[in-house]
């Protein structure tokens, strides 16, 4: 399948095919506190993946309240991560702009928190929280080599390209 999303409108490359697994297990929703365990794992192609883990409990101390909370894991490697787009009349392939991509390993962590009201038969009150750590970590730069491919040049490796960074005392 081809994708001008990946490089923001830029030029068409293979969107990488992805597979995967997902299980869900939980207690009686009948009860008054529902446990529910989640967990899934992506591969896609080119090296990347997708993993989450989550544990949520729902409690209903009566019918009109569910107070629902837990934790969730994910963690996410990605092969190409858009960084920029550089114009440069010099990338003829890629029609005078060079498209920039990192590998990116990715791990989150959050605690889902929901409370619902129901007012009516018609109406609720719902509140939804999030508290979210991130941490991510950015592996080789590169750029798209051509449209209609998922090639990509290697800064430091691939072609004598380098990368030039500015840093205290330069």
């Amino acid at each position: 399948m081809w994708d001008d999303k990946l490089t923001r409108g830029g030029p068409t490359v293979i969107r990488p095919a992805n597979r995967g697994l997902q299980s869900t297990s939980s207690t009686d929703p009948r009860r008054r506190l529902v446990v529910t365990a989640d967990a899934s794992y992506t591969s896609r192609d080119y090296n990347a993946s997708a993993t989450m883990a989550s544990l949520q409990f729902a409690w209903r101390p009566f019918p009109a309240l569910t107070l629902t909370t837990g934790p969730l894991l994910r963690r996410n490697i990605v092969s190409a991560q858009y960084l920029a787009t550089i114009a440069d009349p010099l990338a003829t392939r890629t029609y005078g702009s060079r498209y920039v991509f990192g590998e990116l390993g990715q791990t989150e962590v959050s605690i889902v928190t929901r409370v619902s009201l129901a007012t009516s038969p018609r109406t609720s009150l719902q509140v939804y929280l999030q508290p979210l750590i991130s941490a991510a970590e950015y592996g080789a730069i590169k750029e798209v080599y051509a449209p209609r491919t998922y090639d990509f040049i290697r800064y430091g490796e691939d072609g004598g390209s380098t990368i030039e960074t500015a840093g205290p005392g330069c």
